[in-house]
């Protein structure tokens, strides 16, 4: 069965630059694969929301280590909710 591709491609568009080759450490593991594929993905879910990789996911993973975010609240964490909330707690700081 061919795989099923959904309409909108803006997320393959946003990996597809990334350099593949050979050389890299999952080559030939699946397992390795699957990981590199959700790396991209996030970071590609961040940028397509204007929200600068690395400060999101360091922001993310640090919240969820220390318990700041509860289970329940783990949808807050995504780009598009992360960057408004994110904005409100600079002006807040800011103002103080």
């Amino acid at each position: 069965m061919p795989p099923i591709w959904p309409h909108d491609r803006s997320g393959l568009r946003q990996i597809a630059h990334l350099p593949i080759n050979l050389t890299m450490p999952f080559a030939g593991n699946d397992t390795g694969a699957e990981h590199w594929a959700l790396m991209a993905t996030l970071i590609a879910s961040a940028k397509l929301n204007d929200v600068e990789p690395l400060a999101w996911l360091t922001d993310i993973l640090e919240r969820i280590i220390s318990g700041r975010t509860k289970a329940t609240e783990i949808d807050r964490l995504l780009p598009w909710h992360w960057k408004t909330d994110h904005a409100a707690a600079e002006i807040v700081q800011a103002a103080a």
